[in-house]
C-alpha cells in the first residue's frame, strides 16, 4: 500500500489552458440594403500596440458590479433581450446615434467589431466614461424638453469642445441582480437598448426616469450586462491531496470477467485435434473529473488542454492492486477535452492463445478466457492557481494585446464563466482557489485460458 501512496502523491503541477467561448450567431437576417446608410464612412482600426508594462491602465474591480466588471479591459454591452450596443464610427461625422443591434446582424458585420467593444474610464465617485475601441464616447444626451433622445457616439475632439455637457458623458452602473445593470448618466438619464422585432438595428435611447417608470413592460431593454472580450484563462493545479487511500485499495471492486468462450465438440469414437487461435486486448484506463457541484458552469463553458510535460513535474501514479499489473500512468500528451472529465488509455496488453486442442471421443471441450477487473475511485483535493491574458489599454489609449492581467480581472473572468470553487487568496496577477474531484482507475489484468471437458 505504501508504494501506491507515494506514487499517488506525485500528481503535481498539471497545467490546464483555458480558452474563451465565442459568441455564435443564432440566426441571419438580410440587411444588405441598410449597409450604405449604417456604414457610410466605413470603420477604423484598433490603436497601435503598447509595450510598456508600467504604462498599462490598472485592472480595478468596479464596486457597483461586485468586481464582475473591471477597468482597463474591453466588453460588449448586451441587453437582457439580447441586443448589442454599437458605438457607431463614422469618419465624416463627429456625432452619430448609438445603435441597438441584433446578434445576427452584429455577426454579419465583423468588420465593425471595434465599434461593438467598449471600456469604462474612471471619472471618480463611481462614474465612468464609456469609450469604444475606436475612441468614440457615449453621450447620454439630456434634453429637458424631451423624455427620450437618441444616445450618441461622439469623437473625443467634439466631446472636448463641449465641456458644458460633461455630465452627459459620465455614467454609473446600478445593479439589477444576476449580472445585469442599468446605465444611468450623471444627469439621471437611462440607457434604453431599444428592442424592435421588425428591425435588426435601432437607435439606442437616453430616457428620463419618469418615462422609464411609465413603461415597465420594456424593463429588459433598460438592463444590460458586460461581456468580457479577447481573454484566455490559465490554471495550474497544485498540491494534490488524497485521503488515506488504503481504504479505497482494500475496498476496490474485484471482478472476474469472461473475455471469450469457444466450444469444441467431438461426436465420433476417435480422438480429434483441433487448432485454435485467439487474441485478446485488455485496455487500462484512468480519468479524473472535477466535482460538478463546484464547477458545472465553468466546465461547460471552457476548452481545456493538458500539457503535463511543460509543467516540469509529470503527473503520474501507479495502477494496480495487490501487486498485479503495476503501470505508471502519466498525462504526458497534449489533449483537448472538457474540464468536466478527462480520460486516457495508458496501456494495452495483448494476450494470445495459439495451440491444438485434444478433444476425446463423445466429448465437448469448452475453452474459456477470463481476466480480473478492478475499478477504483479516489477522491482528491487540489489548489488551483489562475492567471489570465487579455487585450489591455495603456495610459496613452493604445492597445496592448494578450497581456497578463491583474488579479481583479482574473476574478471577474472566473465570475463570468460561472466558477464556484473556493477562492482563498489573491496575489498580484494570480487568484488561488481550492477544488476537488475524483480519479477513476479501470484496471484489467491476469488473462487466463482454461479448458473444461464434458462427456456427451
Amino acid at each position: 500500500m505504501t508504494k501506491h501512496k507515494k506514487a499517488l502523491a506525485h500528481l503535481l503541477g498539471i497545467n490546464l489552458l483555458f480558452t474563451p467561448c465565442l459568441l455564435n450567431a443564432s440566426s441571419r437576417e438580410d440587411d444588405s440594403d441598410r449597409l450604405t446608410t449604417i456604414y457610410p464612412g466605413g470603420v477604423g482600426t484598433s490603436g497601435s500596440t503598447g509595450t510598456d508594462e508600467q504604462n498599462l491602465v490598472p485592472n480595478v474591480g468596479i464596486k457597483a458590479t461586485k468586481g464582475q466588471v473591471v477597468t482597463g479591459l474591453y466588453y460588449r454591452v448586451q441587453s437582457k433581450l439580447g441586443r448589442y450596443l454599437d458605438m457607431r464610427h463614422d469618419k465624416t461625422k463627429d456625432t452619430h446615434p448609438a445603435l441597438s443591434l441584433t446578434e445576427s446582424f452584429m455577426n454579419q458585420h465583423p468588420e465593425a467589431n471595434d465599434s461593438y467593444q467598449v471600456r469604462l474610464i474612471d471619472q471618480g465617485n463611481g462614474y465612468y466614461r464609456v469609450q469604444s475601441k475606436l475612441g468614440r464616447y457615449l453621450d447620454m444626451r439630456h434634453d429637458r424638453t424631451q423624455d427620450t433622445h437618441p444616445a450618441l457616439s461622439l469623437t473625443e475632439s467634439f466631446m472636448n469642445q463641449h465641456p458644458e455637457a460633461n455630465d452627459s458623458y459620465q455614467v454609473r452602473l446600478i445593479d439589477q441582480g444576476n449580472g445585469y445593470y442599468r446605465v444611468q448618466s450623471k444627469l439621471g438619464r437611462y440607457l434604453d437598448m431599444r428592442h424592435d422585432r421588425t428591425t435588426s438595428t435601432y437607435e439606442a435611447l437616453s430616457l428620463t426616469e419618469a418615462f422609464m417608470n411609465q413603461h415597465p413592460e420594456a424593463s429588459d431593454s433598460y438592463q444590460v450586462r458586460l461581456i468580457p472580450q479577447n481573454y484566455a484563462l490559465k490554471a495550474t493545479l497544485l498540491n494534490f491531496i488524497y485521503e488515506d487511500i488504503t481504504q479505497f485499495l482494500s475496498g476496490a471492486t474485484k471482478q472476474v470477467e469472461e473475455a471469450t468462450s469457444v466450444h469444441f465438440t467431438n461426436n465420433g469414437s476417435c480422438h480429434q485435434k483441433m487448432s485454435f487461435y485467439s487474441e485478446k486486448v485488455l485496455e487500462n484506463k484512468a480519468s479524473w473529473s472535477f466535482n460538478s457541484s463546484e464547477e458545472t458552469n465553468f466546465s461547460n463553458n471552457l476548452e481545456v488542454s493538458i500539457e503535463a510535460n511543460a509543467s516540469g513535474i509529470l503527473g503520474s501514479f501507479l495502477v494496480g492492486v495487490g501487486g498485479h499489473a503495476q503501470k505508471n500512468f502519466s498525462w504526458n500528451k497534449h489533449n483537448s477535452f472538457s474540464a468536466e472529465k478527462f480520460e486516457e488509455s495508458f496501456s494495452k496488453n495483448t494476450f494470445k492463445y495459439d495451440q491444438k486442442i485434444n478433444v476425446p471421443p463423445y466429448s465437448d471441450v469448452k475453452l474459456v478466457a477470463t481476466y480480473k477487473k478492478v475499478d477504483l475511485e479516489i477522491p482528491f483535493k487540489a489548489d488551483v492557481k489562475f492567471s489570465a491574458v487579455a487585450d489591455r489599454i495603456n495610459n496613452d489609449g493604445l492597445i496592448s494585446p494578450t497581456k497578463l492581467v491583474e488579479a481583479d480581472a482574473v476574478k471577474s473572468f472566473l465570475q463570468y464563466e460561472g466558477y464556484k470553487g473556493e477562492i482563498y487568496k489573491v496575489e498580484d496577477h494570480f487568484v488561488y482557489a481550492r477544488t476537488s474531484g475524483i480519479i477513476t482507475i479501470k484496471n484489467a489484468h491476469d488473462l487466463v485460458f482454461r479448458l473444461n471437458e464434458t462427456k456427451l
